[in-house]
């Protein structure tokens, strides 16, 4: 039997080098150990400029491992590439960052509070109720 499909315009997602992308989950693991997955999206597009320029200068002078993580320097400069690359998407939809109260989603089980949205989720907006991973205690799903 043979089969048909119409793949013509798609993306070609077997070309993404998943060897590499390993790379950039290694570096996000270890920032959402530090700071909070998906905090990232609250920083300006300019820390990430300067963090990849930082790194792309430490691989110039010969170092291969960022210091204080231990991973390579490309990776973190291909993750600081994607952060930009997200943010100029989200932007050019007119999302900014996590810092929008969004006045249409639920309130907080826990606190009350609405919550504040992106492309990955909502945050509820009473710090004192978040828990270390960013999300509300009471708040398990996604948009």
């Amino acid at each position: 039997m043979e089969g048909l499909k119409h793949d013509t315009g798609k993306r070609r997602m077997d070309l993404l080098p998943f060897d590499a992308l390993d790379k950039v989950a290694e570096v996000l693991t270890y920032g959402a150990e530090k700071y909070a997955p998906h905090s990232w999206r609250g920083v300006e597009p300019e820390c990430y400029i300067a963090a990849l320029l930082r790194h792309l200068s430490a691989h110039i002078q010969g170092e291969a491992n960022d210091k204080e993580s231990g991973i390579s320097h490309l990776a973190h400069m291909a993750t600081n590439a994607l952060f930009l690359v997200a943010l100029a998407e989200d932007a050019s939809r007119g999302i900014r960052g996590l810092y929008s109260e969004d006045e249409s989603s639920p309130g907080c089980a826990n606190c009350g509070h609405r919550f504040q949205s992106n492309m990955v989720g909502l945050w509820c907006t009473q710090q004192s109720t978040v828990n270390h991973d960013g999300w509300c205690a009471s708040w398990r799903g996604r948009v």
